[in-house]
């Protein structure tokens, strides 16, 4: 790769490898116009090797000499990259050629160089707090990116709390916009590191020019009410020349917290205490070595997913370095080179944008004088930078961008020999070359120098305190105006000390970076201050209630998972030592919840209003409040009316947050719904919960209802009905005992049996009937035949089934009579003589035509002028 101006060299080789004198050797350079003053010479490889340069349209030509059996020449070409787009990629082609050269395949040689392209804006931007813990991360870009190349591999996250961070990257090809959001939330307070590799590749195929920006995820709330620290029972050790770091080791998604340091004075502990929940530790065997008067930082150099650790300080048999692999929570010596050391302070960082994690540890080999140095990763192997730093003890060392060039730069403090005081920035200016910015920083030793973006303009400012050269106390506040420092110190209540540490941390949550500070005033007496950002470079003076201390240490971390910072503290008190755990608490409240519904029994369809109630009755402001509601599926809400309430999620189930709920008050959030199709004849339960920080009681914070609905029954219209045969049809009516809202009903109908024949006296039925939407009543036809045949009245029996929209009734069925329109036909009689020897007399009855039904005579004799025996 090569940027605008930067001198590129190009190297062509060529020899012959027989088994015969190449001839009319020939070799042709095609120079891109990417270059510019372009100069070449040339080499030869063996006795007598000759150039003549001739004239080419494309480029430059030399020919050159026969060339025997391991002859060939060398060919260097320089030139200046010329200024072209972001991303592209300008191509150096060479060719040789030869009489009767037996091997073509080898005579064509290319050299690719790519222009970077660069990140041009990051969300969040560098120095922010406040972002959210699932992101997500975007970058924004000079050129087209090709996307397939955007993975969390060339995308790399870290937290310094949680290690590297696997997670989904995408790529917006019209606005040239990659967003990374991470598969696992970030831990509250943690800073975050995310680094753009040149392993992120142009459509061209020039890589990125690597590119770093790190913030501090956290929940914002501006609002937050604060109720003060709770000072909890924990088991940790109390313990002086301390050194301490939280962090996810066991990927269990809450912070654990390793401890070094001495009970004494004199003897080393080093423990580690892992997160149970429910403010309760345990604490963990471990091969670590016992060390005090040192620093612990964990961070995931192996990018695996779960932090590992350096350890530095003064163990049994002098000072140690060490750098311990985590694998499921076994940690592991590497054997790292490092230089053991005490009095020591130890920082990860990618300081050459590789993706991986970088080391700086400073401290002392024997006691009396000090070293810095920078260990370099290269796939989780650690060798010593060749970069050269003032030797410093009893200090700090910080990673952090304070130019916004998109590479860690370096702040140090501390003492090389146990009198003199040093703070310095060395400036990372690529390459692993680090300069002495020569910015004028008051020097602090046994005190701490650190840097984030206190006044929100996106770069690190810097506070420092601690002993200064001469001996008396340091402390300053200085604001980063474009690498410039302005002191404004003088704006806030800050007290100097030594034997000092402090940690930034937006404690209460409104957005703004607050700062705590440990140490001593005269030597013996320890003084604790929390310092509110209050804006405009001014930090209050807050009262609390946390016991001093000095020589030890102190930490911001969220252990309790409830997104505010708690505080960890280890080291000498005013009466001995002490380790503390204090937890972050919001205002306390009781909120309730209230649930009501107006029907209470609907029709499927029909329009239905639930009312939640919420109301606070104190004793404090009710903070982050949330109130959600499980609407089931049968449900369809149209409209919510929900006032100041935002609604975050739309349902089910729906999620509201609310602002602060003051004691006394409350309100209400209406949800206009209709029940589905399916709902039929069913009991439907919808439950509201309302959740608010530190809530004293809980058991009024669920409320539910329910509501019934209602199922349309069907039925034929009457059971009954007749029909004349000469109808030509009957008209079945179908009604329902209440309307659907929620959609058409639906019903299959068929003709099933009865005296009547299909096709001769009727013509069948098997279909669907609708009832539309909001009605009750339809209506279907049976064709009617009529005849000529004299006949009995016949029936049709109709049957419905398969409802769908509502329930069959006990109407389910009916019968249809077809009345016969026939006349009867006429009887006429002949015959009836005989002669009186007879035995037997004939009679001859004759209808006028047929009848479909049977004729019954009934015959009777009666006595005339004949008589019956």
């Amino acid at each position: 790769t090569a940027a605008t101006g930067q001198v590129i060299t190009y190297t062509i080789v060529f020899t012959n490898a027989g088994p015969q004198p190449a001839r009319n050797v020939v070799v042709s350079d095609t120079v891109p116009a990417d270059l510019a003053n372009l100069q070449f010479t040339t080499a030869p490889i063996g006795a007598g090797v000759t150039f003549t340069e001739t004239p080419s349209a494309t480029g430059k030509q030399w020919l050159v000499s026969d060339l025997a059996i391991g002859e060939g020449g060398i060919i260097t070409v320089t030139g200046e990259t010329l200024a072209g787009a972001p991303g592209t990629v300008f191509t150096n082609r060479v060719r040789v050629s030869a009489t009767h050269d037996i091997t073509l395949t080898n005579n064509v040689g290319e050299a690719p160089v790519g222009r970077p392209f660069h990140i041009t804006e990051t969300v969040p931007a560098l120095g922010a707090v406040g972002v959210a813990l699932r992101g997500p991360f975007t970058a924004t870009f000079d050129a087209d990116v090709n996307g397939l190349t955007a993975t969390d591999q060339t995308i790399v996250v870290y937290g310094t709390q949680s290690g590297w961070r696997e997670g989904l990257a995408d790529y917006d090809e019209v606005n040239r916009h990659m967003r990374f959001v991470p598969t696992q939330p970030l831990h509250h307070g943690e800073e975050v590191y995310v680094v753009g590799t040149s392993g992120l590749n142009s459509v061209a195929g020039a890589p990125l020019e690597p590119y770093q920006w790190h913030f501090t995820a956290g929940d914002f709330d501006p609002e937050r009410c604060l109720a003060g620290f709770n000072r909890l029972a924990a088991p940790f050790p109390a313990l002086t020349k301390s050194s301490a770091a939280w962090a996810d080791y066991d990927s269990d998604g809450d912070l654990d917290l390793l401890l070094t340091g001495s009970s004494d004075g004199s003897n080393r502990m080093t423990k580690l205490y892992r997160n149970n929940g429910s403010n309760s530790f345990t604490e963990i065997a471990t091969t670590l070595v016992a060390v005090h008067s040192g620093a612990v930082a964990w961070g995931d150099y192996d990018r695996d997913g779960d932090p590992d650790l350096v350890l530095t300080g003064s163990g049994s048999s002098g000072p140690i370095a060490k750098i311990y692999q985590n694998n499921s929570g076994v940690f592991t010596d590497i054997g790292a080179p490092l230089a053991g050391v005490a009095q020591s302070a130890a920082a990860w960082g990618d300081y050459d944008n590789d993706g991986d994690l970088d080391l700086i540890v400073t401290g002392s080999t024997n006691g009396t004088t000090g070293l810095s140095r920078i260990y370099n990763n290269t796939n989780g192997v650690f060798a010593a930078s060749a970069t050269t730093l003032p030797g410093l003890y009893r200090g700090s060392a910080q990673w952090g961008d304070y130019d916004a060039d998109g590479d860690l730069d370096l702040l140090l403090a501390g003492t090389p020999d146990g009198t003199n005081a040093v703070t310095q920035i060395y400036r990372n200016d690529g390459a692993g070359t680090f300069v002495d910015s020569a910015t004028s920083l008051t020097g602090v030793f046994d005190g701490i120098a650190t840097w984030r973006d206190h006044d929100g303009d996106h770069d690190l400012d810097i506070f420092l305190t601690g002993k200064s050269t001469g001996g008396s106390r340091a402390i300053h506040l200085l604001r980063n105006d474009n690498t410039a420092f302005v002191d404004v110190t003088a704006n806030s209540n800050f007290v100097a000390v030594d034997q000092a540490t402090a940690q930034w941390g937006d404690y209460d949550n409104n957005g703004t970076i607050d700062l705590l500070i440990a140490g001593t005033t005269d030597g013996t007496t320890p003084l604790v201050q929390l310092m509110v950002n209050i804006g405009n470079d001014n930090f209050l003076d807050a009262v609390t209630e946390f016991e001093a201390i000095h020589s030890g240490t102190v930490l911001w971390a969220d252990y309790d998972g409830d997104r505010d910072l708690d505080l960890f503290f280890s080291g000498r008190t005013a009466t001995g030592t002490a380790a503390s755990l204090y937890r972050n608490r919001d205002c306390t409240s009781d909120l309730g919840v209230t649930y009501s519904v107006t029907p209470a029994s609907v029709l499927p369809g029909e329009l239905i209003t639930y009312t939640i109630g919420f109301a606070n009755a104190g004793p404090q402001v009710a903070t982050r409040v949330v109130l959600t509601d499980l609407l089931p599926f049968e449900l369809l809400s149209d409209f919510t009316v929900n006032g100041s309430v935002q609604l975050t999620q739309i349902g089910p189930p729906y999620v509201w947050q609310l602002p602060n709920v003051a004691p006394g008050t409350g309100g209400t959030i209406t949800i206009r719904a209709r029940t589905n199709y399916l709902s039929l004849n069913n009991t439907i339960h919808t439950t509201a919960t309302i959740y608010a920080r530190e809530d004293v009681t809980p058991t009024n914070n669920v409320a539910t209802t329910a509501v019934t609905v209602r199922a349309p029954t069907l039925n034929f219209a009457t059971a009954t009905a007749t029909i004349d045969e000469s109808g030509g049809s009957a008209t079945i009516r179908v009604t329902l005992s209440e309307p659907n809202y929620a959609g058409a009903v639906f019903v299959d109908y068929q003709s099933n049996g009865g005296s009547a024949s299909s096709g001769g006296d009727y013509g069948a039925v098997n279909s669907t009937l609708m009832i539309p939407v909001g009605e009750t009543e339809a209506s279907f036809t049976i064709p009617i035949m009529e005849d000529a045949l004299d006949e009995a009245d016949e029936t049709i029996r109709l049957v419905m089934s398969n409802p769908q929209g509502a329930i069959l009734g006990a109407t389910k069925q009916m019968v249809l009579s077809i009345v016969d329109n026939d006349a009867p036909p006429t009887l006429s009689v002949s015959g009836g003589t005989a002669l009186e020897t007879a035995s037997v007399v004939q009679f001859h009855f004759v209808l006028s035509a047929a009848s479909g039904q049977p004729i019954t005579l009934t015959i009777n004799t009666v006595n005339g002028t004949a008589s019956a025996p």
